[in-house]
């Protein structure tokens, strides 16, 4: 018997039943007949994208995240722009430059 609960009523009556067409394992459950895989898609994907966190935090490549989490270097750019605001000289909250992250390159630009 398998100790994982059904995902449909929460039953660990479930038994295996073959793969999918990608290689995932699939169940049936026994009290309320349900066949599928017990993880899904949305699951995989959030595990995916706080991987992709974690590995942004501690400075990895965003070639290495995409090698790490199985994904392409696009997506991983793009979630980068998502976690970060862009910040432009005189938009930080007291209208001051001073505490602005592109305040030193706006200065050796000559900005």
């Amino acid at each position: 018997m398998i100790n994982i609960p059904c995902r449909k009523c929460g039953s660990v009556n479930i038994r295996k039943n073959g793969l999918t067409g990608a290689g995932a394992q699939k169940y049936h459950c026994k009290a309320c007949d349900f066949y599928g895989t017990l993880v899904t898609q949305e699951e995989k994907q959030k595990k995916k994208e706080e991987l992709i966190e974690k590995l942004l935090c501690e400075h990895i490549s965003q070639c290495g995240i995409a090698r790490a989490a199985r994904v392409s270097r696009n997506r991983v750019t793009d979630h980068k722009k998502k976690r970060t605001p862009s910040y432009r000289i005189g938009s930080c909250e007291d209208g001051k430059t001073s505490g602005c992250r592109n305040r030193q390159s706006a200065v050796i630009r000559g900005r």
